[in-house]
């Protein structure tokens, strides 16, 4: 890996317990084996997705971040627990594009922030993790991967 992950901090905070959840580990680990470079964990606040995240991080760092080239972790936990409940991309993007090196000129579309977010990703054979939370009243973990 040619930089330290960011965002790391965030996971550090969660301690070392875990238990279960070998489903998920797995499926990020056939996900990330099959070139899947862009993970979304989706599920309400408190179902696990910070501590599986910090998890899968972990056997990625102990198995030498199995090629990655930069690791980028993002939680929209914090931003959409606020009482607009809503989750603002601009401070992810403005920091998740320069981690990956975009230096052209700002770019104010939110799609085309996406399309240059992933193509950087996917060139510098990297890894971007988001966790966020829902509403909803399942506590279901869904994982997105692309």
């Amino acid at each position: 890996m040619t930089d330290t992950p960011h965002g790391l901090e965030v996971l550090r905070t969660y301690g070392e317990g875990f238990a279960g959840r070998q489903a998920e580990l797995a499926a990020l680990d056939q996900a990330w084996n099959e070139g899947t470079r862009i993970f979304v964990l989706h599920a309400e606040g408190g179902a696990g997705k910070t501590r599986v995240v910090a998890k899968w991080l972990t056997q990625m760092r102990d198995d030498g971040y199995r090629g990655a080239g930069r690791i980028f972790v993002h939680s929209f936990y914090s931003q959409g627990s606020n009482e607009q409940g809503n989750a603002s991309s601009e401070l992810f993007f403005e920091q998740a594009l320069a981690y990956f090196g975009h230096t052209g000129p700002l770019i104010t579309d939110p799609t085309e922030k996406g399309r240059t977010l992933a193509r950087l990703v996917r060139e510098q054979r990297g890894l971007w993790c988001s966790t966020a939370s829902s509403r909803s009243s399942t506590r279901r973990l869904s994982i997105r991967a692309s």
